[in-house]
């Protein structure tokens, strides 16, 4: 008797011990910035990179509003609707970066602390099956909020790797590239019609240059329109197709930073159910059915009853 309670004292110090350990030493270490300037540097890096495609997608919608009424404003519209996806990417990287230390310090802090507690009074307890369920829970969910957002970030920054994410990114981030190719393309439109006026002028003599002079004026009115909607046509397929770099650079942030943390999670709480096995509800609800049965009980019948 005297041995079995020298070694719940034992537990019960170990318990206290583990609880005392993860306030002042587990928490301060775990969550200091050099264990997470990892984690921090890659959301840095994700934030930079939403900040600069909302930033180009502006660029571009200002681009496109410079275009024809009927011809840019759905290219506005689209590029107005992107800047929303853009803003929810950014608020899941704030709050893992805020979470990262948070969630360790609720943790380290409250869930493990609180955990060791059920333990020690699981120790004294005749049937503590419940109070060693919720340690086992507790210390489960502690667990699984510690490692949420570096393991989400890990497998992040190997999707990016596989898929090359961030190469197309960077493409979609440069928007001066995009300027560039669209005046590229509407010069070389422009040098190949003024080139072919300019052979079929040294192909007429003076007479005929005199007699079309006035023609002219309504012809190279028309070549300028013509122009104009040459160069509206290039900068809309040139838009069309970042818009659709932007869209698979967009999808990859929203599973990366949306995503991937909340399957994390999923699949960590599910692994470490399975491994120790907790299920606090049941045995909840089997104490309760219990205790239901002990309540109802049969009446006793009298014998006035039985004469009735």
């Amino acid at each position: 008797m005297a041995s079995h309670a020298r070694k719940k004292i034992i537990l019960s110090i170990i318990w206290a011990a583990i609880a005392l350990l993860s306030v002042f030493v587990f928490a301060k270490f775990f969550s200091s910035y050099k264990i997470l300037k990892g984690t921090y540097d890659y959301l840095d890096t994700k934030k930079n990179q939403v900040m600069g495609i909302n930033a180009a997608v502006t660029g571009a919608a200002m681009i496109a509003g410079a275009l024809p009424k009927q011809m840019g404003s759905a290219i506005v519209a689209t590029l107005t609707n992107l800047q929303k996806p853009c803003l929810t990417v950014l608020a899941a990287v704030f709050a893992e970066r805020y979470l990262a230390s948070i969630f360790i310090d609720i943790s380290l802090v409250f869930l493990i602390p609180i955990a060791c507690i059920f333990g020690i009074i699981y120790q004294w307890l005749n049937d503590g099956t419940i109070m060693k369920n919720l340690a086992f829970k507790l210390a489960t969910m502690g667990i699984v909020l510690s490692l949420t957002i570096p393991a989400s970030v890990f497998l992040s920054k190997h999707i990016e790797n596989v898929s090359s994410a961030n190469e197309k990114i960077e493409e979609v981030q440069r928007l001066d590239q995009l300027e560039e190719e669209i005046n590229n393309e509407t010069q070389e439109n422009n040098d190949t019609d003024d080139q072919a006026d300019e052979e079929t002028a040294n192909d007429e003599n003076i007479w005929d240059k005199i007699v079309d002079t006035i023609s002219d004026t309504a012809d190279e009115a028309k070549d300028q329109l013509e122009k104009a909607a040459n160069t509206a046509k290039v900068t809309i397929q040139k838009i069309k197709n970042w818009i659709n770099g932007v869209i698979e650079a967009l999808v990859i942030m929203i599973v990366t930073s949306c995503f991937i943390p909340i399957i994390v999670f999923v699949i960590l709480f599910w692994l470490l159910k399975l491994l120790f096995q907790i299920d606090v509800p049941a045995a909840a609800k089997k104490i309760t059915t219990v205790r239901k049965k002990k309540k109802i009980q049969p009446m006793p019948v009298s014998k006035e009853d039985d004469n009735i």
